[in-house]
């Protein structure tokens, strides 16, 4: 089917055009501008079902979060804080498979607003705190039971670590010896990492939304006062834990470095960024998480950067199969800075810890 085709299965009856939009790398975006009877946009996206498998599942998940998020809203509203919304088929469906089985769906397009994909200031790295400590605040009487899990063992440690060993034991392109630093290094922190996962998996960590992808550039700003506006892309969505969503922010805005830097040394960990970041996120949230989640926001950092790490790091034994590659060595790169950056991170762990202490009350 043709795009035009496509959109007019969501909006019948107005007068558009259209063009690519935006530079993610799962699914294929397009802004939808509407001309008659009254102007108005939209995004329409073709899902990638290779990495979102269970469709029905996401688009159920997000239909729920963003209503009651809505609601929420409704009810307390907080200046200049939005959230994105489902457009339903001209039929009431969440998406549209066409006949060749692609999945599209269309959401409101929040307008004048921008997102950058890498912190650069303080103001930058509050508004991602105040952000995600608001989404964490209005969905805290959602009951996460609700939700499906659309990606089965996402965050899960003893996944992750079993299949790096099931990866070490083919050894598939004999790369082994190379990363015996690295194995040393995942060997020497796994029972820490471990912990926080039985923590979690036990219920002793209480289960949440998460929205389990926290990066910056899933924060809208507003384009005139640079304040957080809105949390965007919730296809991962799911039952978690609130540490998943502190801990993958902290990793991405406090690295003041690229992800896949070759050179390790210039890698560290932006405590003033971290300050900031917190501060925000714990106004909104410290009256709702309970004191052992607090007591673990420092180790939730380390937990989701060392689990990157292993993620690349196998997928590097693998030969590259999963995480997109420019070049051959790039996933071992990935795995070096994410374990460089939790080196930082130990080296820093007083200084977060009295941190997060500061803005706990």
């Amino acid at each position: 089917m043709q795009i035009e085709e496509i959109i007019k299965v969501f909006l019948p009856h107005v007068t558009f055009d259209y063009k690519p939009f935006g530079s993610g790398h799962i699914h294929d975006t397009f802004k939808v501008n509407v001309k008659e009877p009254l102007k108005n946009c939209y995004l329409l996206q073709c899902i990638n079902q290779h990495v979102f498998q269970d469709v029905t599942g996401m688009m159920r998940n997000i239909d729920l979060v963003t209503s009651f998020l809505q609601e929420r809203l409704l009810e307390n509203p907080i200046k200049g804080f939005t959230t994105t919304q489902i457009l339903p088929t001209a039929a009431g469906n969440l998406y549209f498979s066409d006949t060749t089985g692609k999945a599209w769906r269309m959401y409101s397009f929040i307008e004048n607003t921008v997102a950058y994909d890498k912190v650069t200031s303080l103001q930058q790295a509050a508004e991602a705190g105040k952000a995600y400590g608001v989404f964490q605040y209005l969905l805290s009487g959602f009951p996460s039971d609700k939700l499906v899990t659309t990606i089965p063992n996402f965050h899960n440690m003893a996944f992750r670590l079993e299949n790096l060993k099931i990866a070490k034991g083919k050894n598939l392109v004999n790369k082994l010896k190379e990363v015996a630093k690295e194995i040393a290094f995942v060997k020497s922190r796994a029972d820490e990492m471990l912990h926080l996962y039985q923590l979690i998996e036990t219920g002793t960590i209480p289960n949440r939304v998460s929205h389990n992808d926290t990066k910056f550039n899933n924060v809208l700003l507003d384009a005139d006062t640079h304040q957080a506006k809105a949390v965007i892309d919730l296809d991962t969505v799911m039952p978690g834990s609130t540490l998943y969503d502190f801990g993958d922010a902290v990793r991405t805005i406090c690295n003041t470095s690229e992800e896949d830097e070759p050179d390790i040394e210039k890698i560290s960990f932006s405590l003033p960024f971290f300050e900031a970041f917190t501060q925000h996120y714990l106004a909104q949230t410290r009256n709702l998480l309970t004191q052992i989640e607090i007591d673990y926001l420092g180790t939730s950092c380390r937990y989701m950067t060392f689990i990157m790490g292993v993620r690349f790091l196998t997928d590097y034994l693998d030969g590259n199969i999963y995480y997109k590659t420019s070049y051959p060595e790039h996933n071992i790169h990935r795995a070096r800075c994410q374990f460089q950056l939790v080196r930082c991170m130990e080296e820093n762990n007083e200084e977060m810890r009295n941190v997060i202490n500061k803005f706990r009350s």
